[in-house]
């Protein structure tokens, strides 16, 4: 049954990908044009520390919601492949994203109450 499922799991799985680079991609051109104008704003002598970290802080929120779609992408594929191997490589993706989200998360919300 899951066999005949495998192709259709497998496009889901790069669709759900290419959702989360394409949310990386947008993120980091909403942050490039953010930057942009706060860099120029600055070079006429304002102080734009504030605006710039809470740029980054959007650029982290895209981040965050990039990686959970790339998990959920990582899992549909072990499902596909159902190897050890695959297993594997699926717990030590989702140990690394999860690390980096938990940390990036926490992050944003010591610069929010930091604000």
């Amino acid at each position: 049954m899951l066999e005949a499922a495998e192709p259709i799991l497998e496009i889901i799985a790069q669709t759900v990908d290419l959702i989360g680079v394409g949310i990386v991609v947008f993120g980091a051109l909403k942050f490039l044009v953010a930057y942009a104008r706060i860099e120029a704003r600055r070079l006429g002598g304002r102080e734009c520390a504030r605006e710039i970290q809470l740029a980054r802080g959007g650029l982290g929120t895209y981040i965050l919601v990039a990686l959970e779609f790339m998990i959920v992408s990582d899992v549909i594929s072990s499902v596909v492949s159902r190897t050890l191997e695959a297993l594997a490589y699926l717990a030590a993706v989702v140990a690394v994203r999860t690390a980096m989200g938990y940390f990036l998360g926490r992050e944003l919300r010591e610069d929010e109450e930091s604000a």
